[in-house]
């Protein structure tokens, strides 16, 4: 079910190599149409499941554009842009829907730290390996886990293993850094009124000064 509702961005991506044949174009132009309908539709009633996979048919299908070289005016960047929408809505509500097992996992060492990684973009598995400090193998296993549960998608680069963060992957991580930048006012590093370094009131006296209190005027003059 969750294939099936996404063929059109398969067929997107298959059309990119043609799509500056304006007759292509013109058909790209109504796939995409089709496809937004399918994600208004799906939106209200789907699983994460979907939504996910919705994502990462659509983020591929981006990538295939991003690719292409002499972008004219028959369109791959409007295509880009109208897929680039369509990777944003459905990896929104991918995350919205999500189940708690993937936002327990991203808040979890190590798994936290590889998608932290990761969002500098794709990496090799040996290159990530590097950067966590940690032997391949073991590196390895945690993308499985963490691919098990949608946040990374991997595929074959010759005889490599390529990894990036899914849509929702991504989210997880950017709401986890938000939360972790969210502190409370009355803990953050803020200027407030009740700070002792500008309330003068708060401010200890010099030492062997005899602090007395000025003497307060009316505007009456009484």
């Amino acid at each position: 079910m969750a294939t099936g509702h996404w063929d059109s961005f398969k067929t997107i991506a298959e059309l990119a190599g043609e799509s500056s044949n304006q007759t292509i174009a013109e058909k790209l132009d109504s796939i995409l149409s089709s496809a937004m309908e399918v994600i208004a539709d799906t939106l209200p009633t789907a699983t994460s499941e979907v939504l996910r996979a919705g994502a990462v048919a659509a983020r591929y299908a981006l990538e295939t554009y991003e690719r292409l070289d002499g972008v004219d005016e028959f369109s791959p960047s409007f295509v880009a842009g109208r897929l680039a929408s369509a990777v944003d809505v459905l990896g929104y509500a991918s995350y919205q829907t999500a189940d708690e097992g993937i936002l327990k996992l991203a808040r979890t060492q190590p798994y936290g730290s590889v998608l932290a990684a990761l969002m500098d973009g794709p990496m090799r598995s040996v290159d990530l390996a590097e950067k966590l400090g940690k032997d391949e193998p073991r590196t390895s296993k945690w993308l499985a886990t963490l691919r098990e549960n949608g946040a990374v998608m991997s595929h074959k680069h010759g005889r490599e293993l390529v990894s990036a963060l899914t849509p929702v992957g991504r989210l997880v991580v950017e709401a986890g850094w938000q939360d972790e930048r969210r502190a409370p006012l009355q803990t953050s590093n803020v200027i407030g009124m009740n700070a002792s370094r500008y309330d003068l009131a708060a401010r200890p006296g010099p030492a062997n000064v005899d602090v007395r209190a000025v003497p307060r005027i009316s505007a009456s003059g009484g």
